[in-house]
């Protein structure tokens, strides 16, 4: 169930006369947990997964290994001094590479953890059946949707607080691993 479900309920509330509320105010604090694009997160860490898959098993790594029995002489050192310096390099990167993708991957998962549990407690205060005629008398229906109200409105803000908090660790100050290697 999303905050659309809940305006429902609340609008079906509004019907029977026995609440009013401003739908501006019950969807602010759901925001930021409606536009988190939490697939396209899930996306970028495979994205990352991958790209240190490649560099791991990558030419340059292959060619560190073989290069100075390849090329003999002044010039044959010199490129292999070259390619262990660019080998260990690529190693650095792959290293540093790993530890974001582990750190992405694990936010991922914690994002994952937050939505799902976002998700149950916008089940429960979107459940329909509180407005069905007959259900509750008027003042208990009121008190009922003004609890869910602020049940919901408590929920979207710990979701939103947690999806912000969980992107801010994970962060760059600004610049890729790799972004010194211009």
């Amino acid at each position: 169930m999303t905050i659309d479900d809940f305006v429902s309920v609340l609008d079906e509330g509004t019907r029977l006369g026995v609440i009013t509320f401003d739908e501006a105010t019950v969807r602010a604090p759901h925001q930021d947990v409606v536009a988190f694009d939490a697939a396209a997160l899930s996306a970028d860490a495979a994205r990352l997964r991958a790209v240190v898959t490649r560099l791991d098993a990558g030419a340059v790594r292959a060619a560190s290994r073989t290069l100075g029995d390849d090329w003999l002489g002044r010039g044959g050192r010199a490129a292999d001094i070259a390619a262990q310096t660019t080998a260990g390099r690529v190693a650095d990167a792959i290293t540093d590479l790993t530890v974001c993708a582990d750190e992405l991957a694990h936010a991922v998962t914690t994002i994952d953890d937050v939505l799902i549990r976002y998700r149950r407690t916008m089940t429960i205060v979107s459940d329909p059946a509180v407005v069905a005629a007959g259900a509750a008398s008027s003042d208990d229906l009121r008190a009922e949707l003004i609890a869910r109200m602020e049940y919901a409105d408590a929920a979207g803000r710990a979701a939103s607080t947690a999806l912000v908090d969980i992107a801010g660790l994970t962060a760059s100050p600004g610049e890729l691993v790799l972004a010194g290697d211009r």
